[in-house]
């Protein structure tokens, strides 16, 4: 009766749904954090920021045979959004990517320093778990200093704050990488198609109000358009979305159930 339980059990566990996720795993040394591996489709992803100052020749020959990057293929579309699945970062508009531009030289959103609003905070933490995962390529921060007049500090100081300066500030995060648009005999097709994974964080400090902190997030095809001259990929140039092909590890509770199985089979013999 004991063995009918333990076969039970066993099979309970392994016939429990998993959770989808993307952890953090190793490259070239133990604790190095530069592979994202994908648990549902099997894959490991090279840190985008490892190929962000690399010519495309460079990375073709580092994937030759014996070279660093054997056996790491181009990605496609496809590819990265089956990596969006399993992440749980939702798809946005490339408009969203393009929300800066230039007045007097100067650097400001294109809605104006209020609190961002793409997608929800939920699409910004799970585009930032995906963020610290890949590697940050491209990160800035602006912000506004305003000084509101004595009635408004004395109004306030009372209530929410003493302060009559307000400084609103805008983070603006990117990891982004080309793909390849197609493969001719093998060989990647790459015409500077890029996918990029982004959040937003707004706040305005003193905070006024709990609403006055707002942040967002996603993955869009695309890259940032940031004024100022910032340099971004070419078709011939890095950073490039790279993964490959990992043998599964088993989950915990596969470990758990191989493990009762055994025990079961060894108090039958005994």
């Amino acid at each position: 009766m004991r063995a009918v339980w333990s076969y039970l059990v066993c099979f309970s566990l392994l016939a429990l749904p998993l959770r989808a996720a993307v952890i953090e795993s190793d490259f070239l040394a133990p604790g190095d954090g530069l592979l994202t591996y994908d648990d549902v489709h099997h894959r490991e992803w090279l840190d985008l920021t490892q190929t962000s100052l690399n010519s495309l020749i460079v990375i073709q020959t580092a994937m030759l045979p014996g070279g660093l990057y054997e056996g790491f293929s181009f990605a496609t579309l496809k590819d990265v959004e089956e990596l969006a699945l399993s992440a749980g970062v939702p798809w946005q508009d490339p408009e969203a990517l393009n929300r800066f531009g230039e007045i007097n030289g100067t650097l400001i959103p294109k809605e104006g320093f209020a609190p961002v609003n793409v997608g929800s905070r939920e699409a910004a933490q799970e585009a930032k778990s995906l963020f610290d995962l890949l590697g940050n390529v491209l990160t800035f921060e602006i912000s506004e200093i305003q000084v509101k007049d004595p009635f408004f500090s004395i109004f306030t100081a009372t209530y929410l704050f003493d302060s009559s300066v307000i400084q609103t500030t805008v983070s603006s995060h990117y990891s982004f990488g080309q793909i390849a648009d197609g493969f001719v005999d093998g060989e990647p097709h790459l015409s500077g198609t890029s996918v990029t994974v982004f959040f937003y964080d707004s706040s305005i400090t003193p905070s006024i109000l709990p609403a006055s902190r707002g942040g967002s997030g996603g993955i869009a095809v695309g890259i940032p358009e940031v004024p100022g001259g910032v340099p971004l990929p070419t078709g011939n140039e890095g950073p490039f979305w790279l993964y490959r092909t990992a043998i599964p590890e088993p989950s915990s509770l596969t470990i758990l159930a191989v493990g009762v199985l055994s025990i079961s089979f060894a108090r039958k013999r005994l």
